[in-house]
């Protein structure tokens, strides 16, 4: 089976697969679609952990950042001014992607100066971080020397999570009682991404974020007292063959 045909077939089952599903009456659509936003997180990992080489343990902790704050967005809890209109899912997904990415860059720039395990060790501190900080963001009070101008304000809904949230709306979608449109949403959103990370990949030889976890090596081959430019020759020559799988990072 030829590549474009193995792609074609995967096309085809994904469409097919939720009119399949409602046919016989399986009611895996909703499972499915959580599983797939999974995916997402997945696809985000590859180009971190794989593609980079970086031992990144709290990765999920960005994915939560962004998810809440799409939630609290789209929800009357701390008085949006989004809430409640047609146009504020499609709005406030790029306003949550852009809050998530700018504390990332926040948070993850400092920890680019360390490797391996202690990269590891705090990413994992980190990821466990957030999910403590959003439940305990569900009960909070400022106490001012007696002085609460915040009392018992529940912002992240703690163990509940936020509530309610807007839906996306298009005309004649029914998102409020039937998972095949967040299915197909979901779908789009992750073959978006994915052609992006595939056309980034392609657009440079080797693509520059494989440097990332090589660009030591070259500082390392400097330092011993070789050429600069041959020792990044070399590094890159090296991380280009690991990408291929001819050897291992």
């Amino acid at each position: 089976m030829t590549p474009v045909l193995r792609w074609a077939v995967l096309v085809v089952a994904l469409l097919v697969y939720p009119f399949a599903d409602r046919a016989l009456g399986l009611q895996t659509v909703h499972a499915v679609s959580d599983g797939m936003i999974y995916v997402l997180l997945a696809l985000g990992l590859n180009i971190v952990v794989g593609y980079a080489g970086l031992l990144d343990l709290g990765y999920a902790a960005f994915f939560a950042i962004g998810a809440y704050a799409m939630g609290l967005l789209n929800s009357p809890v701390v008085g949006s001014p989004f809430y409640g209109h047609g146009w504020s899912f499609w709005l406030c997904i790029w306003v949550a992607a852009a809050v998530s990415a700018l504390l990332g860059t926040a948070i993850g720039a400092p920890t680019l100066r360390v490797r391996g395990d202690y990269l590891a060790i705090i990413t994992l501190g980190f990821g466990e971080i957030i999910p403590v900080a959003i439940r305990n963001l569900g009960d909070i009070t400022v106490d001012i020397g007696g002085w609460r101008p915040i009392e018992r304000l529940n912002l992240t809904g703690g163990e509940n999570g936020v509530n309610p949230i807007g839906r996306p709306h298009l005309p004649g979608v029914p998102f409020e009682t039937d998972p095949v449109p967040w299915y197909f949403l979901i779908l789009i959103v992750g073959a978006v991404l994915t052609i992006l990370a595939i056309a980034v990949d392609l657009s440079w030889s080797p693509p520059w974020w494989i440097h990332v976890v090589w660009i030591p090596v070259g500082l390392a081959l400097t330092v011993a007292g070789l050429r600069t430019a041959k020792s990044w020759l070399i590094a890159q020559e090296f991380a280009h063959r690991a990408r291929e799988g001819k050897i291992a990072p």
